[in-house]
């Protein structure tokens, strides 16, 4: 074999690896992308906006108690 031949094939394998692990984390970082907007947008119409809610039903009755407790 020639020495050319010698170092070509394991260039070629190296650079077929190469290749594919770039191919296939590239896909895979376009499929794991996250809306970020989306996940706010749920969390705060979801997890806040109800809690807050809750938190100003509770606080008009605790004023109103404590105005009856205290005129």
């Amino acid at each position: 074999m020639t020495p050319h031949r010698i170092l070509f094939r394991p260039v070629a394998v190296l650079t077929a690896l190469l290749l594919t692990g770039v191919l296939a984390s590239s896909a895979r970082a376009a499929a794991d992308a996250i809306d970020y907007g989306a996940v706010n947008a749920a969390i705060v119409k979801d997890h806040l906006l109800p809690r807050y809610h809750a938190f100003t039903e509770k606080t008009a009755a605790l004023a109103d108690a404590a105005g009856k407790l205290c005129p």
